[in-house]
């Protein structure tokens, strides 16, 4: 009859390594589903083509973009300026626009 012994010592290296191993998987699955948003801006742009911005001022284009697997919903963005006008901005969204792109004008 053949008979087969295990010794302990290898089943402790053997479950060590699975459990690292699994540990590192869960911690990369974690850094990468997290929320990663990006904001972006552009300063004096002019809007043409649309009689609601006046086409003599100079505006500050906004983008948010989702860079993460993970589906967020942002509902607001706020900002503050160096002069006190402090705000939240909300145009695209009124606009129906999918992408959430800001235009403020600069005083």
């Amino acid at each position: 009859m053949l008979a087969i012994t295990i010794e302990a010592d290898f089943v402790a290296i053997y479950a060590a390594i699975v459990s690292t191993f699994v540990l590192v998987i869960q911690f990369l699955n974690y850094r990468n589903e997290r929320v990663n948003v990006s904001m972006e801006y552009k300063t004096n742009y002019q809007i043409h083509g649309d009689n609601f911005y006046d086409l003599e001022k100079t505006y500050l284009v906004l983008t948010v973009r989702n860079k993460g697997k993970r589906s967020i919903t942002i509902q607001n963005v706020g900002y503050i300026a160096k002069k006190g006008n402090n705000g939240i901005i909300i145009d695209s969204i009124l606009f129906g626009s999918s992408a959430f792109s800001l235009r403020i004008p600069l005083a």
